[in-house]
């Protein structure tokens, strides 16, 4: 028979709640946390069954305002208690609600500190600054400051150290201030410096003076300027003085003024500044190289200048160390190109000796001259046949200076002497006209020869005719038109000649002459 039962796992039993009762919040002086202390006999409210054991922990329990901040009946919460017992976690435990406290203002106190100073102005009127406050018993990393009142009051108006300030008004500022409050609003302090008021002196001046080995300087003029109406206060010039920094030569040298002093009633309130800022001149004296020259160069592609002579100082006046130190001396033309009388500045010329800070060295001006360095166009030989074209002529330029080429170089062209119909010989190949600047030109010719062409007689009319053949052939006949002829002594008889070439006559001049009409 079927089973009419069903289980499964189903069921919830929740816990049974308790609550707490007894506790209370007590309130505390602000210290910057939120911390509350909880007070009162804590027990357990709410139904405990049957002889379940259920109690009550408090070891744990805390209090907690919602904030750090003053004010009054601030919620605290309660967290920590707990139950224990063999039944506890049959139970949940509500932490007890409801809870408030105050928190009231914690107190600071307020003092000066530092040095309140200022300078005498016949009142008590004090000027403080933020940093002359102090403020004692801030918590933690609270902020909170004093509204640091500008104004206060000396105890007297004199001059003094060691004087008494006091100040009112005191209140406290700062996201913080509110969980404060100050003792006092007012605080005081021997925290006063009144300094002596400046007295200066107006209207005197420094004069210039020529070197004379001394620091001496002469002053005048001067007037007190910063007296308050109604003080006694006199100005005393009988120890004045002036003193240069040094005795040396300069421009707008300091001068020291001291020995200025004050008497009177008032004349303790005071303190006279000497006067400040004074200058004068101490003029140098100008010295001179002599003896010295720069010299002329061929053009080197640098504007390098040689110096020369015996250099010497003119003008140091007796009784002064002063030497001519040359080690460094230079000479530089204005330019590197070509010129007469071109302007040299020497330069490296300096004074040494004990005394050589109170002249001045004006360095030489010389003048040279820098001529045209040489290329040398060297044209190189070539030849040709008669009638023939001249060849393009070649030519090779030298003489270069500083990495300059022959890219500097214009107009030069090549020409010679023979004619397209000169006869065979030798003949000039020049070359002219070159242009480049800072160079002049020295032309080489080379040689162009003209080779005979074909068979040439050469010789005079009656005499025997010398046969050349430039091409190679064979020396000597066969005489032209059939003259008579020796194969190997290359000569042909007059006779044939004469009849061959009938304008030639004894007694013409020696040349080349051609034998056949193709010549």
């Amino acid at each position: 028979m079927a089973s009419t039962s069903v289980s499964g796992a189903v069921g919830v039993i929740n816990r049974a709640p308790l609550t707490l009762t007894g506790v209370s919040a007590v309130g505390k002086v602000y210290d910057a946390t939120r911390t509350a202390n909880l007070t009162g006999t804590a027990a357990l409210a709410g139904t405990v069954f049957g002889s379940d054991t259920v109690e009550l922990d408090s070891t744990g329990a805390t209090g907690t305002f919602a904030d750090k901040n003053v004010g009054p009946n601030k919620a605290v919460t309660a967290s920590g208690y707990a139950l224990t017992g063999a039944d506890a976690t049959n139970y949940t435990l509500t932490q007890p609600t409801g809870l408030t406290a105050n928190i009231t203002a914690a107190t600071l106190t307020a003092g000066l500190t530092g040095s309140v100073t200022k300078t005498y102005d016949r009142s008590t009127a004090a000027t403080l600054a933020s940093g002359n406050y102090t403020l004692a018993g801030i918590l933690g990393a609270d902020a909170v400051g004093l509204n640091n009142p500008a104004s206060g009051i000396y105890d007297t108006a004199n001059a003094g150290s060691g004087k008494i300030v006091s100040v009112s008004g005191l209140a406290l500022l700062g996201r913080d201030a509110r969980n404060y409050e100050l003792a006092s609003t007012r605080a005081s302090g021997r925290v006063g410096v009144i300094n002596r008021a400046p007295l200066t002196l107006s209207g005197v001046s420094a004069a210039d003076k020529v070197y004379d080995a001394t620091t001496t300087a002469s002053l005048s003029g001067g007037a007190l300027a910063g007296v308050f109406s109604g003080d006694t206060v006199n100005l005393n010039r009988a120890g004045a003085m002036g003193t240069f920094a040094d005795k040396n030569v300069g421009t707008g040298k300091a001068v020291t003024a001291s020995g200025y002093a004050l008497s009177g009633t008032d004349a303790g309130n005071y303190v006279l500044t000497q006067p400040t800022g004074l200058t004068a001149n101490i003029s140098a004296a100008t010295l001179t190289v002599t003896g010295v020259s720069a010299g002329n160069k061929v053009y080197d592609a640098t504007t390098d200048a040689s110096l020369s002579g015996t250099a010497a100082l003119a003008g140091v006046f007796s009784g002064d160390t002063v030497a001519l130190n040359s080690t460094g001396a230079t000479g530089a033309f204005a330019d590197k190109n070509v010129g007469t009388g071109k302007a040299v500045a020497a330069s490296g010329y300096a004074l040494t000796g004990a005394d050589a800070s109170n002249y001045t060295l004006t360095q030489p001006t010389l003048s040279a001259d820098i001529t045209a360095a040489v290329l040398t166009v060297r044209v190189n030989d070539a030849q040709r046949r008669r009638n023939e074209p001249d060849p393009a002529f070649t030519y090779a330029i030298s003489g270069f200076v500083g990495g300059e080429d022959a890219g500097l170089v214009s107009g030069l062209s090549t020409a010679t002497d023979a004619g397209p119909d000169s006869p065979a010989g030798t003949y000039r190949i020049f070359a002219r006209d070159g242009v480049a600047p800072n160079y002049r030109f020295a032309y080489v010719d080379g040689v162009l020869t003209v080779l005979v062409v074909g068979r040439e007689a050469v010789g005079f009319a009656d005499d025997p005719i010398i046969h050349a053949d430039p091409e190679g052939g064979t020396r000597g006949g066969p005489c032209p038109l059939g003259a008579a002829a020796d194969p190997y002594s290359a000569l042909c008889s007059v006779a044939t000649v004469a009849e061959i070439v009938p304008s030639v006559r004894i007694g013409d001049t020696a040349g080349i002459y051609y034998i056949g009409s193709a010549q």
